[in-house]
Formats: structure tokens, sequence, C-alpha cells
């Protein structure tokens, strides 16, 4: 019973603003974000187990009395990482069907006059996670973890609104289009000239 005091006692004494980060970062960020990437790519990939563990690991020995304050900030850091790899693999995974939705319009099957304006938007929340990401490379900005939310929330919205295989068919559809202007068309109008030419050479 002392043993379990102590371990009472020590968990009360965290710091309480990195404690207050941990929480928030889990509840707002961590949490939505993996459960999306699990759903959409049907797998948990194993940099942000990794970064699950390493986060564990810091927090039970804050609760072992390990050098509390440096461990909580290392969970923390963990956290944060396994958050931005989360948002990272999630815009991998949507962003062939999220950047080409404008140029196959007909297979969008939300509100179309809202496109651009989630496109923009979702652009622009994009770079500003970027752009901090650069300028504080190294930090653990709140604000790198909100733009990507963003970001990915309007992302998500128009990847789930998109007919996958609609956009499928109207890209072959596309591709195979292009082929003739650029082959085909050539290579008829060559083969005509050629006939004609034998046809006009026995006449001469």
């Amino acid at each position: 019973m002392q043993e379990l005091d102590d371990v009472v006692r020590h968990v009360v004494q965290l710091d309480e603003e990195v404690a207050q980060g941990i929480f928030e970062i889990y509840k707002n960020h961590f949490i939505p974000a993996y459960s999306d990437l699990v759903v959409i790519t049907i797998n948990k990939p194993s940099v942000v187990l990794l970064e699950i563990e390493a986060t564990y690991t810091h927090l039970m020995k804050c609760f072992m009395n390990e050098d509390v304050d440096l461990n909580l900030k290392k969970a923390k850091g963990h956290l944060y990482r396994a958050s931005v790899d989360c948002y990272k693999l999630l815009w991998e995974k949507i962003y062939d069907v999220v950047t080409k939705v404008d140029e196959y319009r007909s297979s969008y099957e939300g509100v179309e006059s809202e496109l651009l304006n989630k496109l923009k938007e979702m652009n622009k929340y994009m770079m500003d996670a970027r752009k901090t990401e650069v300028s504080e490379v190294g930090t653990e900005d709140l604000e790198i973890l909100s733009a990507w939310k963003e970001a990915l929330t309007l992302g998500l919205d128009i990847f789930h609104s998109v007919n996958k295989a609609e956009m499928k068919k109207q890209m072959r559809k596309s591709r195979y289009s292009g082929l003739f202007p650029t082959y085909v068309y050539p290579m008829v109008v060559g083969a005509v000239f050629f006939i004609l030419g034998i046809v006009v050479g026995k006449y001469l």
C-alpha cells in the first residue's frame, strides 16, 4: 500500500502544464487522427506504433518516479510526433483523390459549388502547417497540429464525398482519349499518305 501511495503522490506532483499538454494532444489530435488513419488504411503503421510505445514507456517511468519531469516531457514529444505522423500518413493516403477531384468533378458527390472553397481552405492550412514546421524545426508547436487538423478535416470531407470508382473510370477514359491525338492520329495519317504514295507511284 505504501508503494501505491508513493506512486499516487508522484503522479499528483507532475508538471500540470506539461500533463495538460499531453492530454490536449491525445484527445484533440492523436485519437481522431489515428482512428481515421486505421479506418482508411486498414492498418496500424509501425512508425506510429513505435511512438505510442515510447510515449507509454516514458509515462510509466513517471509512475515509477524516474526523473518525472524529463520523462513527462519526453512522453509529450513522442505523442506529438505520433500525431504528426498520423496526419502526414493520412494526407499521403488521400492525396491522389483530393488533388484530382477538381479535374474530375463529376465524381464528386458533395455540393459542387462548395468544392473550390474547400480545396482553397485545405491548401491554405496545409501551407501554414508546412511553413511553421520549416521555420520551427524540432519544436512541438500545437499550431502545427491545429493546421494539419484543419487541412485534413477538409481533405477527408472531400475524400469521403468522391466516388472513387467513377473517378478511376474517368481517368482511364481521359488517358485512352489522349492516346488518339498523340499516337493513333499520326500513325493513321502516315499510313494514308504511305498508301497514297504507292497508288500514285503506279501511275507515274
